[in-house]
């Protein structure tokens, strides 16, 4: 029993320590932001002997250069220092798309961790019924239960096809996120016979 402590202490750590490098790589991505960057591609243009003189930014119609211009290039110039900045404010987008990355890898890695302790959860209490999609992504932390709480964990839950038409309407009025369903299954043939 003390492995399978550790164990689950073992991933909790993982978990932590996952979700605080998220906040970290968000924090130098806000940071780079600020710093101003751009996806654009750097271009010279060349003098008549072939040698590059003039650099410009070329950005993708996509971009927030081209919609409040209506211009692909932007010029930058010869100057030592604009061409500093330029270099920079492309680099800094390279390294935001490198952390970008990263922060999903993790996000994804963290995802998986919740999904496991959500599935661990509902196999130890056998109550706890979520849509697959929404397992380890907080739903039912933001939107309620779908299963209505059990106050007792040894309870187990009824299998729908074991309930009568009443009896699933009366469980929909008591879950917060399936009451709103309750009038119009009211008005389906099967409910209104049973």
């Amino acid at each position: 029993m003390d492995e399978v402590k550790k164990k689950l202490f073992r991933v909790m750590k993982v978990l932590e320590e996952t979700e605080r490098r998220i906040e970290i790589i968000r924090q130098k991505m806000d940071e780079l932001e600020q710093a101003g960057m751009t996806s654009a591609r750097l271009h010279w243009r060349k003098d008549r002997r072939g040698e590059p003189k003039i650099l410009e930014l070329l950005h993708s119609t996509r971009s927030e250069y081209y919609r409040q211009n209506g211009r692909r290039r932007q010029y930058v110039g010869t100057d030592d220092v604009a061409i500093a900045e330029a270099r920079q404010k492309v680099e800094r987008y390279r390294l935001h798309q490198k952390l970008n990355r990263q922060r999903k890898k993790l996000e994804r890695k963290s995802q998986e961790i919740r999904r496991a302790i959500d599935s661990l959860e509902m196999l130890t209490f056998e109550y706890r019924q979520q849509p697959l999609g929404t397992v380890g992504t907080g739903f039912s932390e933001k939107n309620g239960s779908m299963s209505p709480e059990l106050t007792d964990v040894t309870t187990k839950m009824v299998s729908p096809q074991d309930m009568s038409p009443q009896d699933v309407l009366e469980y929909f009025s008591r879950s917060p996120v399936l009451a709103g369903l309750v009038d119009d299954l009211k008005d389906c043939p099967a409910f209104r016979d049973g």
